[in-house]
């Protein structure tokens, strides 16, 4: 399978990194947005299948994408397939809702985890600065935090030292979407309780 993204290209230096978790190219890191995660998750389905993933790219010309799976014939394969039972974590019952502050600049990911948080019964709370995070803190005690990094007004660490400062009790869950010059110098700083995921 053969993908073209017909955008700025993909600098010579960074064409081994873009495979890895949260890795950002030159030209993406001046935007800072997104978690960098689709192409190292594409990586990972395609080796789970025996396959890789491969990329050429020029600079101002965009960059074409190669999947590369072995395909077995369907002959002798069952006509039905039994799946397995998806079991739904949810609260025990009789457990008050937890309430959650979802920190993060970017609605995509508020969304996201909202829609993975709320079903499991968890009480869901969205900050989009680390000002307003330090706030909601405040006026809505909630149990846990799960705070982005990279956030305006204040950054991520500088909320949770001001959290923890405040409210030694909360818990703080930290996500990191971008790599930055000594990433666990900073997260340390934050204080404990502050844990990258």
């Amino acid at each position: 399978m053969e993908v073209a993204a017909t955008e700025n290209g993909i600098e010579p230096g960074s064409i081994g990194n873009i495979f890895r978790p949260f890795e950002r190219t030159m030209m993406g890191a001046a935007t800072a947005s997104g978690t960098e995660l689709k192409l190292a998750i594409c990586a990972k389905f395609a080796e789970e299948l025996g396959g890789s993933v491969s990329v050429e790219s020029t600079v101002g010309h965009g960059s074409r994408f190669y999947l590369h799976f072995p395909f077995l014939s369907a002959a002798g394969l069952p006509e039905e397939v039994t799946l397995p039972v998806q079991v739904q974590a949810r609260l025990p019952p009789g457990v008050s809702p937890v309430r959650v502050l979802v920190v993060d600049d970017i609605e995509a990911n508020r969304q996201f985890l909202r829609c993975l948080l709320e079903p499991m019964g968890f009480l869901v709370l969205e900050s989009s600065d680390g000002l307003d995070a330090v706030a909601k803190v405040s006026s809505q005690s909630p149990e846990i935090v799960l705070m982005d990094l990279w956030l305006p007004a204040i950054d991520g660490a500088e909320a949770t030292r001001r959290i923890r400062r405040d409210h030694a009790d909360r818990k703080v869950v930290g996500s990191d979407s971008v790599r930055v010059p000594c990433p666990t110098r900073r997260r340390n700083s934050a204080g404990r309780g502050w844990t990258m995921s």
